[in-house]
């Protein structure tokens, strides 16, 4: 299954739902436990060209996890791409928080959002500031 516009809506929704029921959680932000498929383009001129097709682990409301053949440098910059049913896909720029070896030929990835580059229908009701991705992300980097 791939992971479209309207699975992540529909993903995010649920975990602000459960965020009431687990107030002592130590993350940032509830994560919820995927197994689908994802599309990811790299911006940096080291990552190589084209799109990588990755296995995605993990969703919140300020990242995403997953799993990629290769490994990737804190702070990398890559657009997540969603595809949304009828319309453009949408397109969500994201960095690189953490990553670990899993095997000789698979790494974890841990991917914060910055932000939407592209939602035609306005439907990932995903806003930076709701995240207080700036703050969260300076706290992080103080504690790296």
């Amino acid at each position: 299954m791939e992971l479209t516009a309207e699975l992540f809506s529909k993903s995010l929704l649920t975990l602000e739902s459960q965020a009431a029921y687990f107030p002592n959680e130590q993350r940032f932000a509830p994560r919820s436990a995927m197994d689908v498929q994802a599309t990811i383009i790299p911006l940096t001129a080291t990552s190589g060209l084209g799109t990588s097709e990755v296995a995605v682990r993990d969703l919140s409301r300020a990242g995403v996890g997953f799993l990629i053949d290769r490994p990737m440098r804190l702070d990398e910059q890559f657009a997540l791409v969603l595809p949304q049913l009828g319309d453009a896909p949408a397109v969500i720029l994201c960095e690189v928080a953490f990553w670990q070896p899993v095997d000789a030929s698979s790494y974890a990835i841990g991917g914060r959002f910055i932000r939407i580059l592209k939602d035609t229908t306005q439907g990932l009701h995903l806003e930076p500031s709701e995240l207080a991705l700036e703050s969260a992300g300076a706290a992080w980097r103080e504690s790296a």
